[in-house]
């Protein structure tokens, strides 16, 4: 069986490598090495892997009232009833909350919610559940830090965003096809995404097997491995 799976796998691989392809945006990520689209409204400070690594992406309001947010790039959002996000982040304050904000292309605000951290060390994890509105096909999230200010604010490390289907069940990473397995299948229907631009004709959030926030075809190596691991 795995010698099947590698055998097709590498036969489409170079079938992939040989061809004009391009790529489809899934649900973005954010960690210091994957940070392509996020923007920090910092005038100071510039986005990039130092800045991240070094715990220096702050979420505060000034003392002139000066917001710092944190906004991913623009996402599909068709067929998702929400958005889950897991933050972590580096604070020496646990009473700090911090906000989600669900906003449509143009920036208007659809939902939002606040909560504190689930853990009380330095590295703090928050969770967010925020349902997509009827109709929206595509969104950003934006994050902040309402009640901090610069000696008790927190900077964001990493952003894990997940996309739940209406049907209540979440997405399966490398389900491509979504037929509730992961299977060589997945690897046939994913090529055909990045050969084809199918996008539409899948769940992108299963797509984006390497959760790097976009489909490539280091997500076509992440599914096989997966299918070899038997995860």
């Amino acid at each position: 069986m795995k010698k099947t799976i590698v055998t097709i796998a590498l036969a489409l691989i170079v079938l992939l490598l040989t061809s004009s392809t391009a790529g489809a945006q899934a649900l973005p990520q954010f960690a210091y090495n994957n940070y392509d689209g996020w923007i920090y409204n910092n005038p100071g400070l510039q986005l990039n892997a130092e800045t991240i690594g070094q715990a220096k992406i702050r979420l505060y309001v000034d003392s002139h009232g000066f917001v710092l947010t944190l906004t991913s790039p623009e996402f599909p959002c068709q067929g998702l009833d929400s958005i889950q996000a897991e933050v972590r982040w580096k604070s020496s304050s646990p009473t700090v909350a911090l906000t989600m904000a669900l906003d449509d292309a143009d920036g208007t605000p659809l939902d939002s919610a606040s909560c504190l951290p689930t853990t009380s060390s330095s590295e703090q994890k928050f969770l967010f559940t925020m349902p997509v509105p009827t109709g929206i096909a595509t969104a950003r999230v934006r994050f902040v830090s309402w009640n901090a200010i610069v000696s008790t604010s927190g900077a964001v490390r990493t952003i894990d965003l997940t996309g739940i289907e209406a049907q209540g069940s979440e997405i399966v990473r490398g389900d491509v096809d979504g037929d509730g397995r992961v299977s060589i299948s997945d690897v046939t229907v994913l090529i055909n995404v990045l050969l084809l631009s199918q996008q539409d004709t899948v769940t992108l959030g299963a797509a984006d097997v390497d959760r790097d926030g976009n489909i490539s075809i280091s997500d076509v190596t992440a599914l096989i491995n997966l299918l070899l691991s038997g995860e």
